[in-house]
């Protein structure tokens, strides 16, 4: 019998592939490390700023991160990690390209809902911005003066449900 991270890594990678599937064209996993896998290279297609002109912000449209689920996870608190390895310029992204994910870390946050915030990140959701935490205070400062309209793209979709229990279909006779 499978101990609990190896259930819950075996369950992220099933989800995951599920988004990626419900979504071609905006996510690839690029490269994976683990039986099952515990490190993902994810390339995310949507528009993000990767610099700054005299005249704004310079979009991207691809950018690379390395996704890593620390040994401690599931557990309570901890939750995965991600670092880009590509530009992106965002107010919760250091500049060495690891993004603070908040505090709020729960053991529910499955892998393809965690890679779904990380995407919202890139694209500048506003309901993901946190004045009170900025990584790049920079990038705060411009999105406060409003120099970035923001979403920046669309929203993921996220992979249909299928029904835990039968359908009944009425029909007027």
């Amino acid at each position: 019998m499978a101990d609990v991270r190896t259930t819950r890594l075996r369950n992220d990678e099933q989800r995951l592939r599920q988004l990626v599937a419900a979504n071609p064209g905006r996510l690839a996993i690029l490269s994976t490390q683990g039986n099952p896998p515990h490190t993902y290279e994810i390339l995310f297609r949507v528009r993000g700023i990767v610099g700054w002109n005299l005249g704004g912000p310079r979009f991207g449209n691809e950018h690379r991160a390395i996704i890593r689920i620390p040994p401690t996870y599931p557990s309570a608190g901890v939750s995965a990690e991600v670092r880009f390895q590509t530009p992106l310029l965002h107010p919760h992204v250091f500049s060495s390209g690891a993004v603070c994910t908040g505090y709020s870390r729960s053991v529910s946050e499955f892998l393809d809902l965690f890679v779904v915030r990380v995407y919202n990140v890139i694209r500048w959701d506003p309901a993901l911005m946190n004045p009170a935490s900025p990584a790049d205070l920079s990038c705060l400062r411009r999105f406060q003066r409003g120099e970035v309209r923001t979403p920046l793209d669309e929203p993921l979709l996220l992979p249909s449900a299928t029904p835990s229990k039968p359908s009944i279909l009425w029909m007027d006779q």
